[in-house]
Formats: structure tokens, C-alpha cells, sequence
């Protein structure tokens, strides 16, 4: 069984593909290019956030 996947997105000036190994992603790579990304569970938006000192942090 293979357990690298991708999550492939639509092609825009802020899409990008994240390699996924062992069901685990480097939250480097999420925020590689800003400070917090939108993540959609269940119809609902969450945001990831890095803080100044360098902590995460996810709200709805």
C-alpha cells in the first residue's frame, strides 16, 4: 500500500501541490508563502495560523 498521497488543487498564482508522507505534511509547507491558511471540514472554514512566536494555531 502506498501512503503517499497529494492534495492537487486548482492551478492559480496561490495554488500549490503538498506531498503528503505517512498521512503527515510540514505545516513549513502549508505556510510556506503566509502565515495562515483556510481549511473547509464539513461545509465549515477553520483557519491555521502561525503566531509571532512561531506556534499554531487553528479557529473556526
Amino acid at each position: 500500500m502506498n501512503t503517499n498521497t497529494e492534495a492537487k488543487r486548482l492551478p492559480d498564482d496561490k495554488s500549490r501541490v503538498i506531498t503528503l508522507l505517512n498521512n503527515r505534511v510540514k505545516s513549513s509547507d502549508l505556510l510556506e508563502r503566509c502565515k495562515k491558511v483556510f481549511i473547509i471540514h464539513k461545509n465549515e472554514e477553520y483557519m491555521l495560523r502561525l503566531t509571532n512566536k512561531g506556534k499554531l494555531i487553528l479557529t473556526k
